[in-house]
This record gives structure tokens, C-alpha cells and sequence, in this order.
């Protein structure tokens, strides 16, 4: 219970400092967006280490709350304000509840978070400076391949690190050939943010049937 106080103090106190700091840096909307993202990923990722599912669910349930009264009441606007129609930040409760419900070995839940928020913050980040000239359309939303090349780069470093300080078994070894462009297409076709449940399911399931 304590780790789990600590854990939404610690929220609470990271998005303060960033509405700060984001202020007086004037950075965007995007990459604040994206910071938070990737920050969130990596702490919820790290989260099985220490407490159980069932308090990572608590916690994303209370994001989830969170998250509509930020939209309600107009607060925090960079968390959602992205200049498209999308839903990515309840996707990405969605996406983590539905993997923490799964309840995966604690190495292959890390392995979906780092997806969810590194992987797909590097595609949004890079696709965004370097790939007007490469984009394209999906269903009407705009992709590019340097968006795509980036989370296919950072899937495979992923892939490697977790099977390494996992120490999972040599079973794992094919997989980090073939999970990322698996994932990278999955990223690919889904829409209005909903990638950010289809990639942490996508992760699991490919890692859980290997």
C-alpha cells in the first residue's frame, strides 16, 4: 500500500514539475505530450518489481479519473491538445489494465510498457521532425517511415535488453527478429491512438506464445 501511495505522489509531483518546466522552456505540446508518455511507460513498466497487478490497475483506473477531469475542466492541455482526433490517453489505461488482467511474467510486462511508451514515442518524435517527406496516409491518419524505421530500431534494443537481463530462455532469441516489424506494423495501421493498447497486447501475446 505504501509503495502504491508513493507511486501516484510521485505521478502527482512529476506532472507538476513538468507544467512548470514546460512552461518556462515553452516546449510543445507534442513533445510534452510525448515525455509524459514515455515517462509513464517506463514507471509502470518497472511497477511489477515491486507491487502487484492489481495496484497497477488501481493506479491507471485513478489515471483514468484523472484523465477526465483534465478534459472536463480544461486543465493540463498539452496532455491531449495534439492537433488530431485522437484517444490516445485513455487507450493507453485501456492498453495496461487489459496486460496487467493478463498478468505476463514480470520481464515480458516491461518489454510491452518500454514498447508502449519509448518505442512509440520515438516513432511520434522522429516522424514528426524528419518524416514530411516520407509520409503517408492510414485510414486517413498520417504516418511516416522515419516515425516507423524509429520504432522498429527501438523494438529490436528492447527485444535484446529484456532477453538479456531477463535472462529469459534461448526460445526468446528468435523473437527479437521477428516481434518488431510484427509490432511496427501493428503500430502502423491503428488509429486515433489506439495503438497505445494494440502494441502492449500485441508485445504480449507474440512474447507469451513464444
Amino acid at each position: 500500500m505504501l509503495t502504491f501511495l508513493l507511486i501516484v505522489a510521485a505521478g502527482l509531483l512529476y506532472l507538476l514539475v513538468y507544467e512548470l518546466l514546460r512552461n518556462k522552456l515553452h516546449l510543445s505540446n507534442e513533445y510534452s505530450r510525448k515525455t509524459f508518455h514515455a515517462v509513464h511507460g517506463v514507471l509502470v513498466g518497472m511497477a511489477p518489481f515491486f507491487i502487484s497487478y492489481r495496484w497497477i490497475i488501481a493506479f491507471e483506473l485513478l489515471l483514468f479519473i484523472e484523465m477526465l477531469l483534465v478534459r472536463r475542466y480544461r486543465l493540463l492541455r498539452w496532455l491531449y491538445q495534439v492537433g488530431r482526433v485522437s484517444w490516445g490517453d485513455f487507450f493507453t489505461v485501456a492498453g495496461v489494465v487489459i496486460v496487467a488482467l493478463m498478468h505476463p511474467n514480470k520481464w515480458i510486462f516491461l518489454a510491452a510498457m518500454l514498447h508502449l511508451g519509448l518505442a512509440d514515442a520515438a516513432a511520434a518524435l522522429v516522424g514528426k521532425r524528419y518524416g514530411k517527406s516520407t509520409s503517408y496516409k492510414v485510414f486517413g491518419q498520417t504516418k511516416s517511415l522515419a516515425g516507423s524505421l524509429a520504432f522498429y530500431a527501438v523494438s529490436i534494443a528492447i527485444m535484446i535488453g529484456i532477453v538479456h537481463f531477463g535472462q529469459l530462455q534461448p526460445a526468446f532469441w528468435p523473437i527479437i527478429l521477428l516481434l518488431p516489424p510484427l509490432v511496427t506494423l501493428g503500430e502502423n495501421v491503428s488509429i486515433f491512438g489506439s495503438d497505445n493498447m494494440v502494441i502492449p497486447i500485441l508485445v504480449v501475446l507474440l512474447l507469451a506464445a513464444s
